[in-house]
């Protein structure tokens, strides 16, 4: 782990205003690519279900095993990133994303193999997020870091929009889920042998943007504050619509809420990277006043009548998950020699969200009501603001004791 300080002492960020296309590119494809595998396999449920007679639940399971592996692998598969450089390790995520779509294709002819190459794809997502990040570091000067940061993050959701738009296009085919991932698996080969990003010569990450870096315990708890804002935000995707149902409204209200909080989301990831690009705001003080947003959106909904779930969706998504791209660029940045790793870390906890959420929220619901799930996920945001509040405290404590 690089020294505290390593990063910043004696060299200038770089005053680089440029984007290299291809590098973004590169960042921006593996980012999708990296996300299709579940995308497809959740837009073609309902075919895989049905040809290989598989149980709802243990097709959820198939799924969630993707995320498992990305969780549990992401901080060994960062470190990894760094050994092999960024554009290597971008052709080795977006190998095994294209392996496991094709493997899917072409002998997905049971559960057990279906959760295999699944799994596969998990591995490949766990590679491609900090070979991502590192990738778009040496793609942007200092002014467009942050802004292509949150654009980065706001392509996230690009994976499912391709799903969905599989549905229509190869559902009434003849082994038409085979086929969308037969496609899917021979497209996201292409980004292996797309352009790297150049760095000035002499220079690691940490370096250009003149960032103090993050200790090795910090991480883990930004780890955390991903993890708990995470599944906050994955209880609205995956049930605000069944809320608005059971409160008394229409399945279009429901579905109108979603999107729009799923907007919001998207929205925030890119206008707080332009502003702190263009301000250089302190990033774990903007990530604080967005998640006491969030915690306000949550409550909102817990508390409020069946109207308040459209706007207490909209605040709650934008203020618990629309800061991930400022802390994902911050933690790039500030982590010296090692952002791979850094990424590593900090992914697995946003990977972790995707399994939590849906679980604590969906168990919580059953056993109890929807009032407590969503008071659930605001304790949940909040707990993420009290970890950001301690690591503004430590670091103003070492500032002053580096000072006197």
């Amino acid at each position: 782990m690089p020294a505290e300080g390593a990063a910043a002492g004696g060299v200038s960020p770089d005053p680089g205003t440029g984007v290299q296309a291809h590098g973004l590119a590169a960042s921006l494809g593996v980012t999708v690519a990296t996300a299709l595998p579940p995308a497809l396999a959740g837009a073609m449920a309902a075919q895989i279900i049905g040809e290989l007679g598989i149980a709802h639940a243990a097709f959820g399971v198939a799924v969630g095993a993707f995320f498992l592996t990305n969780a549990v692998v992401s901080p060994w598969a960062g470190a990894l990133a760094d050994r092999l450089g960024e554009h290597r390790s971008v052709q080795v995520a977006v190998t095994l994303s294209s392996v496991s779509m094709l493997g899917v294709a072409a002998c997905g002819t049971s559960y057990p193999m279906i959760v295999a190459f699944l799994l596969l794809g998990g591995l490949g997502a766990a590679v491609g997020g900090p070979a991502g990040s590192i990738l778009l570091a040496g793609a942007a000067g200092l002014r467009w870091q942050a802004l292509l940061f949150g654009v980065r993050q706001a392509f996230v959701p690009a994976a499912s929009l391709l799903g969905g738009l599989a549905v229509p296009i190869f559902a009434g085919a003849v082994f038409g889920w085979r086929i969308a991932f037969l496609t899917g698996g021979a497209l996201v080969i292409l980004l292996a042998f797309m352009g790297r990003a150049r760095r000035p010569p002499g220079k690691t990450v940490g370096e250009l943007a003149g960032l103090s870096p993050y200790r090795l315990h910090e991480l883990w708890l930004l780890a955390v504050v991903f993890a708990l804002s995470g599944s906050a935000a994955n209880a609205v995707t995956t049930f605000v619509v069944d809320y608005a149902a059971t409160a008394g409204q229409s399945l279009a209200f429901g579905g109108m809420a979603l999107a729009m909080a799923s907007s919001a989301a998207i929205v925030a990831r890119v206008a707080i990277g332009y502003w702190v690009g263009r301000l250089r705001l302190d990033s774990l003080k903007v990530t604080a006043v967005m998640l006491v947003i969030g915690i306000g959106g949550f409550a909102w909904i817990a508390a409020g009548p069946a109207t308040a779930i459209l706007p207490g969706s909209v605040l709650g998504m934008a203020g618990a998950w629309g800061w991930s791209g400022l802390l994902i660029y911050a933690v790039t940045f500030g982590f010296g020699e090692s952002p791979g790793r850094a990424n590593g870390i900090v992914q697995a906890g946003g990977a972790s969200g995707g399994i939590l959420g849906p679980v604590l929220t969906g168990w919580t619901v059953q056993t109890f009501s929807y009032t407590a799930a969503w008071t659930l996920a605001t304790v949940l945001v909040s707990l993420s603001a009290v970890i950001v509040v301690v690591l503004l405290v430590r670091r103003r404590r070492r500032e002053a004791v580096r000072i006197g």
